[in-house]
């Protein structure tokens, strides 16, 4: 069973859904969300092979990339390396479900388009 990274983490600085948008270039730093974690990885980019993709969800949530290429979410070592750039937790809960809101998991559409 895999280990999923993003569960909230008592004790964590909190951040908003704003303070992560901020951070949505190289010059701000990198942040992402998964579930109700928050992530700094900006220093993981040069690592990533997909480091392009990766830049499509700064300031935003990292889970509609990861429905799609599913390996991320099989993958323990993937969880693993997700949580040491961790820095925080999301403030506040998910209050729509997917019936209520059918396209909140939808990606942010990149500015540059």
């Amino acid at each position: 069973d895999i280990k999923e990274a993003g569960g909230k983490i008592d004790g964590l600085k909190e951040y908003s859904v704003e303070d992560v948008k901020s951070h949505d270039r190289i010059s701000t730093r990198v942040w992402v969300t998964y579930r109700e974690g928050v992530y700094d990885v900006t220093d993981f980019l040069p690592l990533h092979p997909g480091a392009d993709k990766l830049l499509l969800a700064a300031g935003g949530s990292i889970e509609p990339f990861w429905s799609i290429l599913a390996v991320h979410k099989e993958n323990q070592a993937i969880h693993d390396r997700l949580e040491s750039y961790r820095i925080g937790n999301l403030k506040g809960t998910k209050t729509n479900s997917i019936e209520d809101d059918p396209y909140q998991w939808e990606p942010m559409r990149n500015s540059r388009l």
